[in-house]
């Protein structure tokens, strides 16, 4: 039975394991270090320790390192049989010894770890308590030891206070911690920090505002801080003050990943896409691949390929390097940004798409605006007649859109991006097409009945419908254009039977409250007698291919206006 689990166990760990191993051989302490605590909380290897350890002493922090290489000798893994192999633990021997001599720490201390006198509590002690699942021992630990009773040395509460944070049980805690690193004499401006993430992570941004606020007042070169100011105001809804922020940022550090990336996509939310990949293609074109060594600069080109789809003709040559950039990606790294499900799905979505021309010439022709959710995309850019004008269908993208967003009073990010594409239009625009409803199908609708929000599909469709109908007609009026509704797309699984349910009821309730000429209904066209996709008109097993265009152009032609532009 141990053997057995083992080997479940192992085939579980050995990706972190190659992950983390990979990021430190790379010099990315950091990153390695957060895959080893993760793995750590569900699974107990001494091997996890070790290489904690190693972390840290890459770090620079020999008394945390000290405290993992004697966790991963003494560990009691007799319920895995995942053991040490010799080899590994003499390392820890060797590394346990070098850092006791280097550094003078006393033997009496690493003997063993029931010495809890409060000389001898440390934050990797109280750390390897967490990783083991022993959070009332961990808590114990912390609360007896010599710098909470002196209300001192505001190191160690950042330490134990980060460790904490990682375990919702202990999140009072962890915040009574980093709350008091910051009031020990000196203060503490990463501990502000910290509580600045804690608090954006809850969603609760202005409490997040005054952290990251004390932050940079005692440390004003941190990037992250003002990089967090930058996330509180962009999921505020405020765009511009993000973006403005999110300079700050990238003013101290011009070439991190993170922060190219987040005001880049910060551009794109204002349709400022020509700012948005000069920022890219100045970073791509500054940072070798041999310096590609975190998730987040492997994540740029992902982001990087989506916006040169919907920025244009102009950036489309850009694509296919990149792709091939991304299909070259180390396993490990592959594996990594697989996590980052938006972004590495709309890679996926786009690099289907564009085996067949991205986009055909545009030349004499005006364009037929699309604003909605990545839907908009399977239609990016193609050729269409309307009323026997030539035009093209310009998309204007909201990532993430659902149409429960859209409710009056709500302030969220999508929302605002919503009415940066209204204001981006060109003035005279008449009407455009507005795509929304996928995604509250896929998991809005069917996630509040689950929670016992409505008491059936039917209800949870006709609320979030009324919403969607309701700011449909704002923002007809409020930008003076008509809007038509495309139809919703249905899923490409039959085992979905749940969204099938939602996909229908929702667009049979578009048909009954909008009908022709508002509803661009192709639906049947698109759907088989199960429910789902038709697979000619499959992409990447969520968006249509671009097949759809002529049953788009037919309903354009039967609704549009005969004065449309």
């Amino acid at each position: 039975m141990v053997d057995t689990m083992a080997a479940h166990l192992k085939t579980k760990l050995e990706p972190s394991l190659q992950v983390a191993a990979t990021a430190l051989s790379n010099s990315d302490h950091e990153f390695a270090l957060s895959v080893c605590k993760q793995a750590a909380a569900v699974i107990l290897d001494p091997r996890v320790s070790l290489m904690m350890g190693e972390c840290y002493e890459m770090k620079g922090d020999p008394m945390e390192a000290l405290c993992c290489y004697r966790a991963a000798l003494s560990m009691d893994t007799s319920a895995t049989g995942l053991h040490l192999p010799d080899s590994s633990a003499q390392r820890a021997k060797d590394k346990l010894e070098a850092l006791v001599k280097k550094h003078g720490f006393k033997a009496a201390i690493w003997s063993g770890v029931s010495d809890k006198n409060q000389t001898s509590i440390t934050p990797g002690l109280i750390e390897q308590r967490i990783a083991l699942g022993r959070v009332d021992e961990a808590a114990q630990l912390y609360r007896a030891s010599e710098p909470v009773t002196t209300r001192s040395k505001p190191a160690f509460h950042l330490q134990v206070g980060k460790a904490m944070r990682e375990q919702p049980i202990l999140a009072d805690l962890a915040y009574e911690a980093l709350t008091l690193a910051v009031n020990c004499e000196g203060g503490c401006p990463d501990a502000a920090h910290e509580l600045g993430d804690m608090h954006y992570e809850g969603g609760r941004y202005d409490e997040a505002l005054k952290w990251y606020g004390e932050c940079v007042k005692a440390s004003p070169g941190k990037a992250l801080a003002l990089s967090g100011i930058a996330n509180c105001h962009k999921d505020k809804g405020d765009l511009a003050e993000a973006i403005v922020q999110y300079k700050k940022a990238i003013q101290v550090a011009p070439l991190d990943p993170t922060f190219v990336f987040n005001l880049s996509q910060a551009y794109e939310y204002v349709q400022d896409y020509d700012a948005a990949l000069d920022l890219m293609q100045s970073y791509a074109d500054k940072t070798p691949e041999s310096e590609m060594t975190t998730v987040n600069h492997f994540a740029t080109p992902l982001l990087h390929v989506k916006l040169c789809f919907a920025g244009g003709p102009k950036w489309h040559p850009h694509i296919q390097p990149l792709l091939n950039k991304i299909a070259a990606f180390p396993q490990v790294a592959r594996a990594a940004v697989q996590g980052l499900s938006t972004h590495w799905a709309y890679y996926y979505f786009l690099s289907r798409l564009v085996k067949s021309e991205i986009a055909p010439p545009l030349e004499g022709r005006e364009p037929l605006f699309l604003i909605g959710d990545s839907h908009v995309l399977s239609g990016a850019w193609c050729h269409v007649t309307v009323r026997g004008q030539p035009r093209y269908l310009h998309p204007k993208l909201v990532t993430g859109l659902k149409a429960w967003h859209l409710r009056k009073g709500n302030k969220f990010l999508t929302v605002s991006n919503t009415h940066e594409c209204f204001k981006s239009l060109p003035p005279g625009t008449k009407e455009a097409i507005f795509v929304c409803g996928e995604i509250d199908c896929r998991e809005g609708v069917m996630g509040a009945v689950e929670k016992s929000k409505y008491n059936s599909v039917q209800e949870a469709v006709d609320k979030t419908s009324e919403v969607y109908l309701q700011a449909l007609e704002a923002l007809s009026a409020e930008y003076e254009v008509k809007l038509h509704v495309l139809s919703i797309c249905p899923p490409t699984n039959p085992k979905y039977k749940d969204r099938i349910e939602a996909t229908r009821r929702f667009n049979t309730k578009l048909r009954t409250s909008l009908g022709s000429p508002v509803l661009l209904d192709i639906a049947a066209d698109v759907t088989t007698n199960e429910g789902v996709m038709h697979p000619d008109y499959n992409c990447d097993g969520t968006h249509m291919n671009r097949n759809f265009i002529p049953l788009l152009q037919r309903e354009i032609n039967k609704n549009f206006s005969e004065e449309s532009p």
